[in-house]
């Protein structure tokens, strides 16, 4: 993963964090993503090399008020 700025960049994915805008480097065509679909990729990207259990997901990305569990996770991920 590379930082520059509000860029996060791995493989062929370009994530611009301060419009929450996710592109291919090969296309340039831009990834549509949900809102948590997207945080949980700006969370992978920041925290690379680590194991990332769903809880830690929940707590970090997901709305404190939300009542969602690990399936939730999952089902993101997928």
């Amino acid at each position: 993963v590379q930082f520059a700025g509000d860029i996060l960049q791995a493989g062929l994915l370009r994530v611009d964090t301060k419009n929450r805008h996710v592109s291919r480097t090969d296309t340039g065509d831009s990834v549509q993503l949900k809102p948590n679909e997207y945080a949980v990729l700006e969370y992978f990207l920041r925290h690379p090399n680590e194991v990332i259990s769903p809880e830690i997901l929940l707590q970090r990305v997901w709305n404190t008020d939300s009542e969602s569990t690990a399936s939730a996770v999952y089902i993101c991920i997928n």
